[in-house]
């Protein structure tokens, strides 16, 4: 009996128990969300003929305003997976840039068959008005989605643009020449930065792809 009474006297005074907070009892109390259910089988299938099958590059994304991307070849489509129902929150060039895909479900955004190239990467802006397209030859595109119109092009690498990261105004290109150029969009030609740590080609993976792009701009302040 007195073993037992040390150790519960002991216990009393760890500072690890007593009553609990008034945070922590309002969080138990707090009612739970309800698990949220992952459906098994797909509510849209969209065909993608002539979709590359390589590891290093990166032909599909979902942009924040709920659109997807694919490089199919020399091209790159768009798809809205919108409905057409327009929020109050919307200007109008997203207004009229959701009425278009709703109506024509898929647009043709660009096609690099007279220049002989092909899509190797694509990757949304953050606020998904603005579209990174990296091609075989080493240029990488910015395409404004509400217009459909290239705004600038961007060269620099030897080889094809595998992988592309937004940050803000800056844009980072990852290449099989090895490199990771960094640009701000703002001023393309005056801001670009170079890393060249790699020995083999930059991958897809992402999180490594981050990591780089956080030490290009650490390099760049």
């Amino acid at each position: 009996f007195f073993s037992t009474q040390c150790h519960y006297c002991s216990f009393a005074l760890s500072p690890f128990s007593g009553p609990l907070s008034e945070d922590s009892q309002r969080l138990l109390k707090s009612p739970r969300k309800p698990q949220r259910k992952v459906p098994k089988n797909p509510y849209k299938v969209l065909d993608a003929p002539e979709l590359q099958d390589d590891f290093y590059l990166n032909l599909v994304d979902w942009s924040s305003q709920n659109m997807l991307s694919v490089g199919l070849n020399t091209c790159v489509y768009l798809w809205s997976a919108c409905n057409s129902q327009v929020g109050r929150n919307l200007n109008l060039q997203s207004i009229l840039a959701t009425f278009l895909l709703v109506t024509f479900k898929v647009i043709k955004l660009c096609d690099l068959v007279n220049d002989q190239d092909t899509v190797t990467s694509v990757q949304w802006a953050d606020k998904g008005e603005l579209l990174a397209v990296g091609t075989n030859r080493g240029i990488t595109q910015i395409w404004d989605v509400h217009t459909q119109k290239m705004t600038m092009e961007l060269s620099g690498h030897t080889s094809r643009v595998g992988c592309l990261a937004w940050n803000g105004d800056l844009v980072c290109s990852g290449s099989r020449d090895r490199h990771i150029i960094q640009r701000d969009i703002r001023q393309p030609h005056l801001t670009e930065k170079k890393m060249s740590a790699h020995r083999q080609e930059v991958s897809g993976d992402r999180a490594s792809f981050l990591c780089h792009i956080r030490i290009c701009s650490i390099i760049a302040k």
